[in-house]
Formats: C-alpha cells, sequence, structure tokens
C-alpha cells in the first residue's frame, strides 16, 4: 500500500496519515517496509479536480503523486521492485514537519529553494537587480526535474520557462528588477516526472519556492 497525503489538507489534516500509519507499524511490525509507504506531498491541498490549483503559486496538486504511486505499486506488486521510501516526518504540536532536503525528506516530491541575495527576504530600491538563486533536487527513485516555470513579478502567473535538461538535481539563477515600491513574491514552480520524461501528461509532481522581495 502506498498512502499520499498533502500537508495543506484542510479537509483531512496531514497528521491523521502519520496516525494510520503508525497502526500498520503497530500490526506489521518490521514487516512494514516491506508492505507500506506514505508519501506526503508539501503544499497540496485535498482536492484532485485538476491539474492546475486555484492559487498556483501557494499550491500544487497532487495527482501526479497518485500518479507515481499507482506505477510504483504496480512495480512493486507485480515485480518485486521497492518504490520509493516513505517520506521523513516527525509531529510537532499537530503539525507534520519535513525534512530540508530531498535525501532526508524522501518520498517522490521535489524539493527546491529559492533565495534573493542569499536570502529568504531581500530589501532593495526600486531598479535594483535581484539576484535569485534556485536549487532542487528529486529524492532517490522519484525521476528526474524536467520542468522549471518562474512567476518573477508576483502577479500569480508562471509566464518565464527554463529549458533545462531532465536532472536529478538543478541550480538555476536569474536577475531581476522591480521599479515600483511594494512587495513583490516570487515564485519557482518545479516539476519532476517518474521517468524523466518532460513531454509526458502523467505522474508529474511539482513543488514550489518563494522569496519575497520588499521594495521600498
Amino acid at each position: 500500500m502506498i498512502v499520499v497525503a498533502c500537508l495543506l489538507d484542510r479537509e483531512a489534516f496531514p497528521w491523521q496519515a502519520s496516525w494510520y500509519a503508525s497502526k500498520v507499524r503497530e500490526h506489521l511490525g518490521d514487516r512494514v517496509d516491506d508492505r507500506f509507504r506514505l508519501w506526503y506531498i508539501d503544499h497540496g491541498l485535498h482536492g484532485d479536480s485538476g491539474t492546475e490549483e486555484e492559487h498556483p503559486t501557494r499550491s500544487v496538486p497532487y495527482i501526479g503523486a497518485l500518479h507515481e504511486a499507482l506505477i510504483q505499486l504496480a512495480a512493486w506488486v507485480e515485480l518485486g521492485k521497492a518504490p520509493a521510501i516513505a517520506t521523513t516526518h516527525e509531529i510537532v504540536d499537530g503539525q507534520v514537519i519535513v525534512p530540508d532536503t530531498a535525501a532526508e525528506r524522501g518520498g517522490v516530491q521535489p524539493v527546491a529553494k529559492l533565495t534573493a541575495h542569499t536570502r529568504s527576504r531581500a530589501e532593495v530600491a526600486p531598479g535594483d537587480a535581484v539576484l535569485l538563486r534556485l536549487t532542487a533536487e528529486s529524492p532517490a527513485r522519484a525521476g528526474e526535474i524536467v520542468s522549471v516555470e518562474w512567476d518573477l513579478d508576483g502577479d500569480g502567473k508562471f509566464d518565464d520557462v527554463d529549458i533545462i535538461q531532465p536532472a536529478d538535481r538543478i541550480d538555476r539563477t536569474r536577475t531581476v528588477r522591480f521599479a515600483e515600491p511594494g512587495t513583490y513574491f516570487v515564485t519557482a514552480r518545479i516539476t519532476a516526472q517518474g521517468q524523466g520524461d518532460a513531454a509526458s501528461l502523467w505522474a508529474r509532481v511539482e513543488n514550489l519556492a518563494r522569496v519575497r522581495v520588499v521594495v521600498r
């Protein structure tokens, strides 16, 4: 069994999946890793009605992870090929906390970090150049990153795309400027695909990274 749960789920709280996993572990004991996985999806909501979210710079669909779960589950049952490891996590005051790196986190979702001038928040004057750096990595047995999209002006639309070769890890930089004072949230959306196939519409697992730029 592979359970896919979302860390921004409003209808079924994320900790409930961890509780369920604990009951499976109680039942299976040392055999749990031979029979069960729990994959958490960061920035994922509850619904699976489509591939585009209402607020795409704040949340991602989980349907691609569900595709990948079905593919890996079939290979597990039919071929004996173990799927990607379960998502490492802990419960703190009812919140599910996951590690910052793909190697530590596991699961099938790529992990991304975006900085502006090496920080999560930058303050600049109008017209100043802002150096953005995006790093992202896929966990083991989770395919390759095939897409990088940007919302560089904070308008909620990913209208800038990087052309990349599929890879386990990427490191990209961009320079942006803002003419008017204000607070801008720059967002990068990365997508991994289980077979590293950029053209495939299936098993596309997304994640987001955001940074705040304050122009004074």
